[in-house]
Formats: C-alpha cells, sequence, structure tokens
C-alpha cells in the first residue's frame, strides 16, 4: 500500500495520475480490476466516490497505470483537510486498498471561494 497526499483547489478541475504498485514496488497488473476512490471528512461522513468508468479510467491496466479526474463540482467542499482511498478489488473479488493519505483541499484565489 502507498501512502500519497495530494492538494487539490476547490472549485476546480483536476487529474490525478496513480500507479498501482505491489508490497515489492513492482508494477501490478490490473486488468480485469475495479478501483474505487473514496474521500471522507474528519467525522468519517463520505463526501465522495469515483468507481472505474465513473471518474476512474486505467491508462494502461497492464501496468497499473489510472487516473481520476476530480470535476469543478467534486472540489467544491470546505476548505480543509480529508482523508482519502483507493481500493482495487481483483477478478476473484478480494479487495486491496492499494493507496491511501490525506487530500487537502485550499481556496482557490480567483474564484473567491
Amino acid at each position: 500500500m502507498a501512502t500519497r497526499d495530494i492538494s487539490v483547489y476547490r472549485r476546480n478541475h483536476q487529474v490525478i495520475d496513480v500507479t498501482i504498485r505491489d508490497e515489492h514496488g513492482q508494477l501490478v497488473n490490473c486488468s480485469g480490476t475495479a478501483l474505487k476512490w473514496v474521500i471522507v471528512d474528519a467525522a468519517n461522513a463520505m463526501v465522495l466516490t469515483k468507481y472505474t468508468g465513473d471518474g476512474i479510467r486505467y491508462i494502461d491496466a497492464s501496468t497499473g497505470q489510472a487516473e481520476i479526474t476530480l470535476t469543478a463540482t467534486d472540489t467544491d467542499m470546505p476548505s480543509g483537510e480529508y482523508r482519502h482511498e483507493l481500493l482495487l478489488t481483483d477478478i476473484d473479488g478480494h479487495r486491496y486498498t492499494v493507496l491511501t493519505g490525506i487530500l487537502n483541499t485550499q481556496t482557490s484565489l480567483t474564484t473567491g471561494v
């Protein structure tokens, strides 16, 4: 499992590139797998969920390359710290947490929010 902190600006579009690796640092073949990415607030309330085909897409599944696309609507949340987690479910239904970290949402000076 990897740890990665992410910063985004409120009401901004952002693409987050992800490379999925195993515990030895080797690229994971993600063909046939599904990804789910969640953001929760300090009370563990769900703030945002993205899925493969709905905000997450593989750039190259065979080498574990994916991207998570955040829209301005997705990032329209109060400024502050949130936790994020990326879950991979393989073809047999086994679940693996492959990425965790802090998502820091910042006020955008150009939008005034």
